[in-house]
């Protein structure tokens, strides 16, 4: 019997959907100065404060959900 060959695929992403939320334009202005003054796009930097608080309220309630990917 031949053993199957483990592929790489290491351009693969994770699945990402587009959404719309509104937020207060001074919160917006924050977050870019916040992801200028640390050289990062601030969507990026807005999808890593939304990971680290949903890995908070998770450790909190124990959703039964494993964390999330550390890459973004």
């Amino acid at each position: 019997m031949v053993a199957a060959k483990r592929t790489k695929l290491p351009n693969l992403k994770p699945s990402l959907r587009t959404i719309s939320v509104r937020l207060p334009v001074a919160m917006i202005e924050d977050l870019k100065i916040l992801a200028n003054k640390r050289d990062v796009p601030y969507q990026s930097l807005l999808k890593v404060f939304l990971a680290e608080r949903l890995e908070k309220e998770r450790g909190r309630g124990g959703w039964g959900r494993p964390p999330l990917p550390s890459r973004l």
